[in-house]
């Protein structure tokens, strides 16, 4: 029994000295090589959805109105987000004579989440607003906005494609979560493309009659490029063998793929997001299968070490 109990002491401190060295080699890394202009505005983002998140609590509005507080919650945080893991994936991928590129994307996406946070504070939506001609123009302009915005962001997933010095498990974490925040954009304009269509046919633009959410398919693979690396650096603490590392990040990118598919099917034929049909159940039933397979390989290392 001791034996037992001092090596599972060993683990312990093991995996303490092992969160220690990765916490202190990231801001090493945060504050030398990650894009400042990034990091910053997408911390300031994030700070922007928080706090309307205390706005919320203090003055709720409808969650799902087109002016509630949702808006600049979700759009703060996200965007902040996504700006971050940007930051990061563009120290890798970009050299400094093409850092303008990154530049264009945290200005744009900044002004975006400023416009959006205006406007809810002024009771009016960001987004589908056909009134007063100042409420077009940032209409209009958040859309093209969102043009030059996707253009830099299939550049940087190019780009990720060549040669990058780092780790062939990462490198394949940040061409699929670069891979999967392209498809998101482009889910985005269609969104955009049906909410236009619907406003002008005097339709709800934030509903696929009768019941589907058409931000539910957007949202599904946007943070790809958070949540595969975020995976792998769990992963590493417990399984060694890159090969493994690198299939269950297959399975895990796989779990997104599926979980997107369902969220198109769910919103195109008008159930909610949970509405229950065969084939949602079975896509579900799909992504519970995926993630296990890609969660076996957190102990899979550990056991070949063992044999």
């Amino acid at each position: 029994m001791k034996p037992r109990l001092f090596a599972g002491r060993k683990q312990e401190r093991n995996m303490i000295v092992k969160l220690k060295q990765a916490f202190s080699q990231l801001i090493e890394n945060v504050s030398k090589n990650w894009n400042r202009l990034m990091l910053v505005v997408g911390v300031f983002l994030i700070v922007l959805g928080i706090f309307h998140l205390f706005v919320q609590i203090i003055s709720p509005r409808d969650w799902e109105s087109l002016i509630g507080w949702r808006k600049p919650i979700l759009f703060g945080i996200s965007t902040g987000l996504t700006l971050v893991s940007l930051s990061w994936v563009v120290s890798l991928v970009l050299p400094k004579n093409e850092k303008l590129v990154s530049a264009m994307i945290a200005v744009l996406a900044g002004a975006e989440v400023l416009i959006i946070t205006v406007q809810t504070w002024r009771g009016v939506p960001a987004h589908f607003n056909n009134g007063a001609l100042i409420d077009r123009m940032l209409a209009n302009s958040i859309d093209g906005m969102l043009v030059f915005i996707t253009l830099g962001i299939f550049f940087i997933t190019w780009k990720c494609f060549s040669r990058v010095a780092i780790g062939a498990d990462w490198l394949l974490a940040i061409r699929l979560g670069m891979v999967y925040l392209s498809v998101s954009c482009l889910l985005g304009f269609g969104v955009a493309i049906y909410g236009n269509l619907m406003v002008h046919g005097g339709g709800n633009p934030e509903i696929v009659s009768p019941h589907g959410v058409p931000k539910f398919v957007h949202g599904m693979p946007i943070h790809a490029i958070q949540t595969l690396p975020m995976w792998l650096l769990f992963l590493g603490f417990f399984n060694s063998d890159i090969r493994q590392r690198k299939r269950s990040l297959w399975f895990a990118a796989l779990t997104i793929a599926l979980t997107t598919v369902y969220a198109a099917w769910q919103t195109l034929n008008g159930f909610g997001r949970f509405e229950p049909n065969v084939l949602g159940i079975c896509l579900l039933v799909g992504v519970g299968i995926c993630g296990v397979i890609a969660g076996v390989f957190v102990f899979s290392g550990k056991v070949s070490a063992q044999r």
